[in-house]
């Protein structure tokens, strides 16, 4: 209970009240109705800009943990987990403090706000869980973070990543497009009991094709994406 309890005030610290009582009216309404939107928006690696040198980068690992912790509402063994599942952590140091940071997974991508899972080429990854804390925005930490991710990752091999994103929060829309991120789709699911739903508005053809035929759990695309995802 206490665990819950800190997470829960570890959120409204990063995010604030209104948006923790609307993630818990979406849970309790979730068995019954539930509508989700997101863009997915797409970045190529040689295309990125090179990141504000004057940022203190880093790449986290494991021996991080503890200064990780303090700014990431996750406990200790869903962290751990993210690290041997191979994930990896991208943000800027200041102080001694995480500030910023960007998660990267790789190979298999559960979006779970539109019920869809991905298996990914080997060169391409999914960036999740962006976060700058509140003394630190209005910096461009958000775009830089993803700057020096692009770089660290162009040097692993990769060479494209996708995000998904809620359209309402407009400046990580805006934190995205800022760091060379493109819009592939907007996806709009709607579930009501067991009933599923999908709509598409396509802003990219040529990558969204490439993405959709990337999604596994379904046994017809075309049925929930039409002819764009044929």
């Amino acid at each position: 209970m206490l665990t819950l309890v800190s997470q829960a005030l570890k959120f409204v610290r990063l995010h604030g009240y209104s948006e923790l009582i609307s993630r818990l009216l979406r849970a309790a309404v979730g068995p019954f109705y539930q509508r989700q939107s997101r863009y997915i928006v797409h970045l190529d690696f040689d295309e990125a800009a090179e990141p504000d040198p004057g940022f203190n980068f880093a790449e986290l690992t494991k021996n991080d943990s503890e200064k990780m912790l303090r700014v990431m509402y996750v406990s200790p063994k869903s962290l751990a987990k993210r690290f041997d599942d191979g994930d990896r952590c991208f943000g800027i140091i200041e102080n001694d403090e995480l500030i910023s940071y960007f998660w990267a997974e790789f190979k298999h991508k559960e979006l779970h706000e539109l019920r869809l899972e991905f298996e990914l080429p080997g060169r391409q990854a999914w960036m999740y869980n962006a976060i700058t804390v509140g003394k630190a925005r209005g910096r461009a930490c958000y775009p830089n973070v993803i700057r020096f991710m692009a770089q660290s990752l162009r040097q692993s091999g990769f060479r494209e990543a996708y995000v998904d994103v809620d359209p309402a929060n407009i400046p990580s829309v805006k934190g995205l497009e800022k760091a060379g991120y493109t819009r592939v789709v907007m996806i709009d699911m709607k579930k009501i009991f067991s009933k599923v739903t999908y709509s598409v508005q396509v802003y990219d053809e040529t990558v969204w094709k490439q993405l959709s035929k990337c999604i596994c759990n379904s046994d017809n695309i075309a049925t929930f994406f039409g002819d764009a995802a044929e």
